[in-house]
């Protein structure tokens, strides 16, 4: 297989795409630490960010299942799919006008997230303890962190439907530490990497 040598016209091409993706992979660790920072000093406007990206996505998730049915032949149509995505689509508008009308209409688009998310995080505890029940019929080993995850899933679920509002912000706080964290790592990586290439 033939190397590119430095004069032929494919090196300045590779280089300008490694630099490009080194270009994307930090600006992308950026913004997740921007994000991050946003969580942390302004919570009430990371929460209702996320909140207003969460329902938009699942909005535009609504349209897309929509146009994957119009563009699938008559006899191959799912009904499902298309009821679910008239419902995600019209919940969705429903919810960002309502937000945008009163404070309680962002308040009540806050609360359904969080007790969606409750309900997430408990069908996933359930689902990790179920997991353990079956580890343990196996009698196989290293259950307790499946066991702990799964009653931590059902605390936080719980925690979140007590109090759904205060639970959102302190979600929204998490995800942006994670994402700040995972930021650092995105940018660590990227110039890692580019300091290995640098080297070959």
């Amino acid at each position: 297989m033939n190397k590119p040598t430095p004069l032929s016209p494919a090196a300045p091409q590779q280089t300008a795409a490694e630099r490009g993706g080194t270009l994307i992979g930090v600006g992308a660790g950026l913004v997740m630490i921007g994000i991050r920072a946003l969580a942390l000093f302004k919570p009430l406007l990371a929460g209702i960010s996320l909140g207003y990206l969460i329902t938009m996505g699942l909005g535009i998730y609504g349209a897309a299942q929509i146009a994957a049915y119009l563009r699938e032949p008559a006899a191959a149509r799912d009904g499902g799919a298309l009821a679910s995505g008239l419902t995600l689509a019209i919940l969705s508008l429903f919810a960002l006008w309502a937000s945008l009308q009163t404070p309680l209409g962002l308040v009540g688009m806050l609360t359904g997230l969080a007790v969606a998310s409750a309900f997430f995080a408990l069908l996933q505890g359930l689902g990790r303890i179920v997991a353990f029940s079956q580890q343990q019929n196996d009698r196989a080993e290293g259950g307790g962190w499946i066991l702990a995850d799964g009653v931590l899933n059902l605390l936080l679920g719980f925690a979140i439907l007590v109090t759904p509002l205060a639970g959102w912000f302190a979600i929204s706080t998490v995800w942006g530490i994670y994402l700040g964290v995972s930021g650092l790592a995105l940018i660590a990586q990227t110039l890692a990497a580019r300091r290995g290439r640098e080297r070959v």
